[in-house]
């Protein structure tokens, strides 16, 4: 669902997301201060993002549709990616 929706073919995806992963294990979590990986592009990060907030919506929806409680905030798409860009550049200044 990923790779379809950042229209990429699956190698470019498990690269990326194992760029992605040494990143976090190396740097980002753990913290390792005599090594400084170079992050990998966020833009696919920031774009997953969107595809499972709108897939998790759509569920919550499905949910509702059967009865059961569930609050969603309705965010457009655009605001959330705007709201994710805005968190992303704080983080990475």
């Amino acid at each position: 669902m990923i790779i379809e929706h950042l229209k990429i073919s699956p190698d470019e995806w498990k690269n990326y997301h194992g760029a992605m992963v040494n990143a976090r294990n190396n740097w980002l979590v753990h913290f390792d201060h005599n090594l400084r990986p170079a992050l990998p592009k966020l833009t696919w990060a920031q774009n997953s993002c969107y595809l499972y907030r709108e897939w998790l919506l759509a569920l919550l929806k499905a949910y509702q549709a059967q009865g059961l409680v569930v609050q969603i905030t309705e965010t457009s798409g655009p605001k959330m990616v705007e709201s994710f860009k805005k968190q992303i550049a704080e983080i990475c200044v």
